[in-house]
């Protein structure tokens, strides 16, 4: 699906990032492009390689990383020297001279991203929150990717000067609460589909195969497993405050500290972060 900014130039750069779902990390990435490189760009939200490969910049999307073109960071282990970085601190290695202020907030904003050492009581938790719950109820809708290039232009004109941090944050907590009030009416329903909870020796895994997209705020479970019939994998969510996920057959990718993972079919380790204690969960019979 394509979604552009208002720009007409025939002359512009291309730049994509994966679609679906948003998430802190490449918005803000985009920002910083679009602020200090350059403003005249056109945005594409698309896993199809085809228009990957024909894009001038990939961002969160792609599996690569040079600092020039690509800038992807869900190829990094934790043995990479890169790792804990999200695309929003990838972006900033390539500006020059960034301030104090825009680093120790793109620091914030990775810490989110991957889980590493994030501080749930730091002063971002708010707005990450929001923007989080800004996303439409249909992820793969044309409105989402409106959603996206509004909160694009926010965070720009924010790096630019021209809105302080305090009225960016009112404007994403303003867009965040109208989408909070129209969304809650539809998921409180679509919950009472999530019936089906499966029993891992003591742990309770809620486990969805026909996916349709609802916000972990919603869903009592600290384990939630769902077939995302877009992407033909498992993501597998856990509240980290709990559980951590140590590793998958096949996995496709494994967020940091395992907060979110695909998986193909097969078999997902967690450990109970508390007691130490190891549970497989068998994607297969579910």
């Amino acid at each position: 699906m394509k979604n552009t900014n208002t720009t007409t130039s025939t002359n512009n750069t291309v730049v994509t990032t994966h679609n679906g779902a948003f998430h802190t990390d490449e918005i803000v990435a985009i920002a910083l492009y679009k602020a200090f490189v350059k403003s005249d760009i056109t945005i594409i939200r698309t896993r199809d390689t085809k228009l990957l490969k024909e894009s001038d910049i990939r961002i969160d999307v792609g599996g690569k990383y040079d600092g020039q073109r690509n800038f992807d960071h869900h190829q990094f282990n934790e043995d990479h020297e890169l790792y804990g970085l999200s695309s929003a601190g990838l972006m900033l290695k390539a500006l020059t001279k960034p301030s104090k202020d825009l680093v120790k907030f793109i620091k914030a904003v990775d810490s989110r991203d991957t889980f590493v050492n994030y501080d749930r009581e730091g002063k971002y938790v708010n707005l990450f929150n929001n923007i989080s719950s800004c996303n439409k109820m249909d992820v793969n809708s044309k409105e989402q990717d409106e959603r996206f290039l509004e909160l694009v232009e926010l965070f720009t004109i924010h790096f630019l000067g021209e809105i302080s941090y305090t009225d960016l944050e009112k404007a994403i907590e303003k867009i965040a609460e109208d989408e909070k009030v129209i969304a809650d009416k539809v998921y409180k329903s679509r919950m009472e589909t999530l019936d089906t909870v499966i029993t891992v020796e003591d742990l309770e895994v809620y486990a969805v195969k026909d996916f349709e997209y609802v916000p972990m705020y919603m869903i009592d479970a600290k384990v939630f497993v769902m077939w995302d019939d877009l992407q033909k994998c498992w993501s597998v969510q856990v509240d980290t405050e709990f559980y951590k996920i140590l590793s998958g057959s096949k996995s496709k990718f494994i967020h940091a500290n395992g907060f979110i993972g695909k998986f193909d079919k097969g078999e997902v380790k967690l450990l109970d972060v508390k007691s130490n204690k190891e549970y497989t969960i068998s994607l297969d019979n579910l």
